[in-house]
């Protein structure tokens, strides 16, 4: 018994440190280029057939969070949420750009 438990310890105190290091590097796992190949397809064609089955138009680009938010709503992919985001995001961005000039003690115009 105290055998087994001095086996144990000698076990975690040599061998379990560089084990652990390995395991949190996280290093991704060493495919052939063949086989890494292999994956980007099956994962472009899941992709794709996401977006078909949620409607989304073929042959139009299409981003992360699109398709993020397709998977994650479970709704048909409609155009106008994303004009709306994008007009959203460019007030934003004014916003911001108005805020830094002010900062740097300066005044902008907006014309239309």
């Amino acid at each position: 018994m105290m055998a087994a438990y001095f086996a144990s310890v000698v076990f975690w105190l040599v061998a379990w440190p560089p084990i652990s290091r390995a395991l949190r590097a996280g290093r991704p796992p060493e495919f052939s280029a063949q086989t890494q190949q292999k994956i980007d397809t099956a994962v472009q064609d899941a992709i794709r057939k996401v977006l078909v089955e949620e409607g989304h138009p073929e042959g139009v680009p299409v981003r992360r969070s699109i398709l993020w938010h397709l998977i994650k709503h479970r709704t048909p992919y409609d155009p106008t949420v994303w004009q709306h985001a994008e007009e959203k995001l460019k007030l934003k961005k004014i916003q911001r750009l108005h805020q830094s000039a002010t900062a740097l003690g300066f005044k902008l115009t907006t014309t239309t």
